[in-house]
Formats: structure tokens, sequence, C-alpha cells
């Protein structure tokens, strides 16, 4: 089977989503990471054995590492306490959420994106792979529109 490529597949997310390469970039690596993070390790391996730089790509947009709400506020006590609660596993959802709108992309642009990138990735791998990873992570397919 021929592996998928990263850069190709944020040149098609961004022409169907209609955003520029930068903004389909992060989106793409923000969702990467968040599944990185979140789904089953063995279905996450297997996307990224089948998609090259998807690790890479995934690491560089680390939704762990994004930076907290600014000044914290309502939004900051709220992902504290989830996060608290359920192993900081909510913490990168709400980190990658946050990354998202971030990039200015609107609520519809993201879910484009999203949508693009679960139909790229079965065209190009045969495989529901990263629609069972995004189904595994509760709350991300809502804002994917998925």
């Amino acid at each position: 089977m021929p592996m998928l490529n990263i850069q190709s597949i944020i040149s098609s997310v961004g022409t169907q989503a209609g955003i520029d390469l930068t903004q389909a970039e992060t989106a793409i690596g923000t969702i990467l990471s968040i599944v990185q993070h979140e789904a089953p390790e063995a279905q996450v391996n297997q996307l990224f054995s089948q998609v090259d730089g998807a690790s890479d790509l995934a690491n560089k947009y680390d939704v762990s590492m994004a930076a907290p709400a600014a000044g914290g506020g309502l939004f900051g006590q709220i992902e504290g306490m989830l996060g608290g609660a359920l192993g900081g596993k909510v913490g990168a959802l709400l980190n990658g959420i946050t990354q998202l709108k971030s990039t200015g992309l609107s609520v519809a642009q993201i879910e484009a994106a999203g949508q693009s990138l679960l139909a790229e990735v079965k065209q190009g791998t045969g495989s529901d792979v990263m629609s069972k990873l995004v189904a595994s992570v509760p709350g991300l397919g809502g804002h994917l529109g998925a």
C-alpha cells in the first residue's frame, strides 16, 4: 500500500476547506496531537505508520504543551478541575480546541478541515482508522463535524 504524505494531505485539506496552508497545517497537526494523546496507542501507531510525517506534525503542534487559557478565568478553572478529575485527558482536548480557535478559523472552517482530513486519510489508507481514532476521543468528533 502506498504511504500517504502529510504535506499532500495538508495541501488537499487547505484547498477543500478553503483555508491557507499554514492554517491547514496547524489544524491537522492539532487534531493529530489530540488523537495522539487521547486515542488508543495501537490505533495511533497504525495511523502514524501509514501517513509519513503525521507523527512529526502531531509533535510540532503538541497540545499537551499548549499554553493554558489566557489569564485562567472560568475556562482555566474548569479545565483545571476536569483535568484533575480525569487525569489530564480532558486537558489535551481543551488545549487542542483552544489551539484550533487561535488559528482564526471559524467553526465551519475547522469542521471542513476535520471532515476533509478524515476523507483524505480514508481514501489514502483504504481504512477508517482516522474516523475510529476521532470517535475514540469523547467530544472531538463534534468539533470536527464528524
